[in-house]
């Protein structure tokens, strides 16, 4: 992380440099630019690499493998499949946002039985008034947040083992052009 930072200062000041060498001639395209590095509001950005595609209809069902081996599915349309240029091998980013990771026990099995399930202990909560914030070691480095009322959030504790569930069409992929 400390290197990624000090690549993103020394890519900043080449930037300022460029601008000065120019006269500010490339302003406009610099802010074009970026434009297209994206940020979200989504706490769920895993970088994980297409195993399958499923021809669904309209859709397609993308299987997804996480670092540390867990799958999670994605359902696109064909057209958004084409256009991001999926395929088998690729490395995507699939983004969920933490409002719509449900955690769900065993016997909840059968009630989301078409839910992606990612499977961790729960390594942070925290609390306000409202709402707990839930992160969840998956392995291999990978995180994920669920946030939920606090009443649905009681009974939860630091290293417990815990289920996130998340329907596969809450899934935004994403590649790098």
């Amino acid at each position: 992380g400390r290197r990624l930072a000090m690549v993103l200062v020394a890519l900043a000041e080449e930037r300022q440099l460029l601008r000065q060498r120019c006269g500010g001639h490339f302003d406009g395209d610099l802010r074009l630019l970026d434009r297209v590095t994206v940020r979200t509001s989504a706490r769920n950005q895993f970088f994980c690499r297409v195993e399958h595609i499923a021809e669904q209809g309209i859709q397609d069902r993308v299987t997804l493998r996480l670092p540390g081996g867990q799958a999670l599915r994605a359902s696109v349309t064909r057209n958004s499949a084409q256009s991001l240029g999926l395929a088998p091998g690729q490395e995507a980013v699939a983004l969920i946002k933490a409002s719509s990771m449900l955690l769900v026990g065993c016997a909840d099995s059968e009630d989301y039985s078409d839910y992606n399930r990612l499977c961790g202990r729960i390594s942070r909560l925290q609390r306000d008034a409202d709402m707990t914030e839930v992160c969840v070691e998956l392995g291999a480095g990978v995180t994920a947040v669920a946030v939920m009322a606090n009443a649905l959030a009681a009974n939860l504790s630091l290293g417990a083992n815990s289920t996130l569930a998340f329907r596969p069409s809450a899934v935004i992929l994403g590649v790098v052009a």
